[in-house]
């Protein structure tokens, strides 16, 4: 079959939605798949072929022929080259619709056959602004993020996307270069701690990092906690697991909420539980936690559930839920499971197999926007045992 494209053609074509992995617009142009980065839905524009792939092609934008309603002027003068917003050129009731349409579109499959009641995306409070911690490249007395696929340093002044007080900090680590034996390059991390202080440290180095926020989003993740804590059931859990805990940022708000019950944090990093533990100790309301410094695979290999109902947390990376695992938590038939997703693709994938089970019915689907001007969303998703409904 002969391709409608060829390296380095120009053509016309509209763009229809935003794709979730790159964020780039997409559009067809005699039925093939167009990436056109930096463009909005409702975009007519002009552009030129740069990769040729068997099902789809990558573009640049020349010339933006019609331009889109959902199109602005984005807010940052180095968007488009930073290397890190994809989205501000488009408004951001439209990113939360794109976000909330890419859900849909992971779950289309699993929707067909479950009639699966996915909610309307929770947007961010703020747009902008809302990152308590950075890291930012720093060559000489010069600061910057790297451009995409590069090491060129595009130069900032501030990011928008990050809280004022670590736009205070800029000039403090611009001048870093000045003191004794310091590198004329190095990466640095701007974090504001629980206790309201700035931290500036090389981003290399973890010590002290208990003081750092589990979520970069802090006013978004107190939202997804409340959405966490409210979709437990009011049944007399026997045992609850929070598998992938990192620190405890679930853990500790679920223990407040089921203080009667035992529930063990369970997480791969010794240095993460660590952080948990010392948080835990400065808490005395948080004694019905045990930690497992251990993969949740290797943990649910030789767990011994106590009999009862059991509730499962879990809130995996972005490759989601090892195959291992997956199969351990089918086989503990919990009462309820509550999976947090930042991979809608992920999540669709983990949930299928205990859907078709038969043994699991989804009560919701809770998408969220944690990352304002990013193609990245969260999901939080609600499974009940049938038979105890």
């Amino acid at each position: 079959m002969t391709r409608p494209l060829s390296l380095g053609q120009e053509i016309e074509i509209s763009i229809d939605r935003l794709a979730y992995h790159s964020g780039h617009g997409v559009g067809r142009y005699q039925g093939m798949v167009v990436f056109v980065p930096f463009t909005a839905p409702g975009d007519h524009i002009l552009a030129r072929v740069v990769e040729l792939h068997s099902s789809y092609a990558v573009a640049d934008l020349l010339k933006i022929e019609v331009e889109s309603p959902a199109r602005r002027t984005a807010p940052c003068s180095v968007a488009g080259t930073c290397g890190g917003c994809k989205w501000q050129h488009v408004t951001y009731q439209e990113q939360v619709k794109q976000k909330q349409e890419q859900l849909v579109s992971a779950l289309h499959r699993l929707n067909k056959s479950h009639s699966l009641p996915i909610l309307p995306m929770i947007p961010a409070p703020a747009e902008f602004h809302y990152r308590n911690r950075i890291q930012i490249h720093r060559h000489g007395e010069k600061l910057g993020f790297y451009a995409s696929g590069s090491h060129r340093l595009v130069e900032i002044n501030e990011c928008l996307l990050a809280e004022q007080e670590i736009n205070s900090a800029l000039e403090t680590v611009r001048t870093r270069h000045l003191k004794p034996h310091a590198p004329d390059k190095e990466r640095v991390e701007i974090a504001r701690l629980q206790n309201g202080e700035l931290d500036i440290r090389p981003a290399s180095q973890q010590d002290g990092g208990d003081g750092r926020f589990a979520q970069v989003n802090e006013a978004q993740n107190s939202v997804l906690i409340s959405v966490l804590v409210k979709a437990i059931k009011a049944i007399p859990f026997a045992s609850a697991v929070d598998l992938y805990c990192g620190s405890g940022n679930l853990t500790f708000p679920l223990a407040e909420k089921l203080p009667s019950t035992p529930l063990l944090g369970v997480e791969a990093s010794p240095y993460l539980v660590d952080l948990a533990k010392r948080r835990q100790g400065s808490q005395s309301l948080f004694q019905n936690i045990e930690w497992a410094a251990q993969t949740c695979a290797t943990f649910l290999r030789s767990w011994k559930r106590p009999p009862g109902p059991l509730l499962v947390v879990l809130d995996p990376p972005r490759p989601g839920c090892d195959r291992e695992t997956r199969q351990a938590i089918g086989k503990l038939r919990p009462q309820q499971i509550i999976y947090i997703s930042c991979n809608p693709t992920t999540l669709a994938r983990d949930l299928e197999p205990w859907l078709n089970s038969d043994a699991y019915e989804v009560e919701f689907i809770q998408g969220l926007d944690m990352f304002p001007q990013t193609a990245h969303l969260e999901a939080i998703a609600s499974l009940q045992l049938k038979n105890s409904l």
